[in-house]
């Protein structure tokens, strides 16, 4: 899926080699190496890094990531505010092949939140906890089956609310 880069307001970064994934976060690392393999385990360079992106329709999001193997990523980053970043990233949802919402909390209060935000699973939207620098749940291309699954295993660990 190709979509358009159009403006970027911040300078980016480009991964040419292994060695320069050292540069990022752990949790960013494991994305890239989710979502941009080549073959195997061989990721996909380059990988194109930019923050505070605008695409199509002037919409910005926080991390925009493009690997060598034409994916793309995007990352909306949160402090706390668990409603907001996922309305976000479901609005943006058809703009990448993957979207995820980053936030500053640790993975149990994370997993606490999404009971009342499961409809994350509907659109194959991941979760990243940059406190603990781990992917709490890894984003996925929208697919029925998957969503339900991801959607069971939610449920089953924390209940919603009635």
């Amino acid at each position: 899926m190709l979509k358009q880069f159009l403006w970027c307001k911040a300078l980016g970064l480009t991964i040419k080699c292994r060695e320069d994934l050292a540069l990022l976060p752990r949790w960013l690392r494991q994305i890239i190496s989710y979502h941009c393999k080549k073959q195997y385990f061989q990721v996909a360079f380059p990988v194109t890094l930019k923050n505070h992106v605008y695409l199509l329709q002037n919409t910005e999001v926080d991390v925009w990531l493009r690997c060598g193997n034409g994916t793309t990523v995007i990352v909306e980053l949160k402090e706390n505010d668990v409603g907001k970043v996922v309305q976000q990233a479901i609005r943006r949802r058809s703009l990448a092949d993957y979207v995820y919402v980053a936030l500053n909390m640790d993975v149990s209060s994370i997993i606490r939140c999404l009971r009342n935000y499961l409809e994350i699973f509907q659109y194959g939207v991941g979760v990243v906890s940059t406190k603990d620098e781990v992917v709490v749940i890894r984003s996925y291309r929208r697919n029925i089956a998957e969503a339900l699954r991801y959607r069971g295993l939610a449920e089953a660990v924390a209940p919603p609310k009635k």
